[in-house]
């Protein structure tokens, strides 16, 4: 059994791939109900799924959401239960945990970072508290679990101070179809150089996006042309569609699958400007489309899989974002060096490519 907060494409893909040799079944856990919105997804999945009850619990005049496990669950036999840690409700948590125990089930992680992987508060006191008790969330997640697969850098160096056996995963697989998407074969570029400059934002509309820095980069320079793909938070929207100054700013609302590959196909960098993700999955599928990725040092989906000038650009506040473009892409794409883009390109591909294996063993070997 596979616990997890919610399915996305990659995940359905990957566990269509396992379930061809194991018999896998998924527990999502979400509390909210956006997350019913997969249920597209969930039809494609060759695995069975189970959707929890979100339920509430009132303490001290104050109502906290938490994910039930559903009977029909409960009532089954696992040899194991893998729970994936980056989802942030710590009731279901403990829930599973508890579930577990006293079913005798082996426990494992599948170890993303919690949702404090970065600490945000600006004061030492603040900042020292938040690691304190991150610490102590961390320590009880792991209790005794003795093996862990992760998916990121920083995830692999939080199992090893708590498992004795940690397989450090990728986030890959070896499938001809990922992410819900197709390989788009991009054309390669050349003269005369393109009018615009086209930046591709996909994310779900809210402040911790920063959508604003993607709005601020197209307002100063004409030779941007700015997509913002997404829906959310209706107020943020509202004020990003008020500072957008530019002609050249477009902003198209949510996208599906098939959209969202014509996008990809359509523009030259994925612009993913986010303050804080603990991973970012447009990340992987813009690379995958052979989009290179100008991106956020915040997310870990960037630390992990954009190389700075290889298949993307790394940055880290705002100016510096100003100073890529500025010193490094826009020289690139006014022919100078167009053959760099079209370099970049092939290498957002071959670096999603390169890896595909890693994951399925490194599950293989957890699953035995």
């Amino acid at each position: 059994m596979f616990i997890q907060n919610y399915p996305t494409p990659y995940r359905v893909a990957l566990f269509n791939c396992l379930s061809e040799k194991y018999d896998i079944e998924c527990l999502y856990v979400d509390t909210s109900p956006e997350s019913r919105k997969w249920d597209l997804v969930l039809r494609e999945a060759t695995f069975k799924n189970f959707f929890s009850e979100p339920k509430k619990l009132g303490v001290l005049g104050r109502s906290f959401n938490y994910a039930c496990i559903p009977g029909e669950v409960r009532a089954r036999r696992y040899e194991g239960v893998i729970t994936l840690t980056s989802y942030p409700d710590f009731c279901t948590m403990m829930g599973v945990k508890l579930w577990a125990r006293r079913s005798g089930i082996p426990e494992y992680l599948w170890v993303s970072v919690w949702r404090g992987y970065k600490v945000s508060s600006s004061t030492s006191i603040l900042s020292s508290l938040e690691k304190y008790f991150l610490n102590v969330i961390n320590a009880i997640f792991f209790l005794g679990v003795e093996s862990a697969i992760s998916y990121s850098g920083a995830g692999a160096e939080l199992a090893r101070k708590y498992c004795n056996i940690v397989l450090k995963g990728s986030q890959y697989f070896p499938l001809e179809k990922k992410y819900g998407l197709d390989i788009v074969r991009r054309q390669v570029r050349g003269d005369p150089p393109p009018k615009f400059i086209k930046f591709l934002v996909i994310s779900y509309i809210e402040r911790r996006k920063q959508i604003e820095y993607a709005i601020r980069l197209a307002n100063s320079f004409e030779e941007i042309f700015l997509t913002v793909a997404g829906s959310g938070d209706a107020r943020y929207e509202s004020e990003l569609k008020s500072m957008a100054s530019s002609k050249n700013i477009e902003f198209v609302g949510y996208v599906g699958s098939d959209q969202k590959k014509k996008l990809m196909s359509e523009h030259d960098f994925l612009l993913f400007p986010t303050q804080k993700d603990s991973w970012g999955f447009v990340v992987n599928e813009g690379l995958y489309c052979g989009l290179p990725v100008l991106g956020s040092s915040n997310a870990m989906a960037v630390r992990d899989l954009v190389r700075d000038g290889i298949n993307g650009f790394v940055f880290g506040s705002y100016k510096e974002l100003e100073i890529v473009f500025v010193e490094r892409i826009a020289p690139m794409m006014r022919g100078q060096n167009i053959c760099d883009y079209n370099d970049m390109s092939g290498a957002a591909i071959e670096s999603m490519l390169r890896y595909n294996k890693q994951i399925l063993a490194n599950f293989n070997e957890l699953l035995k």
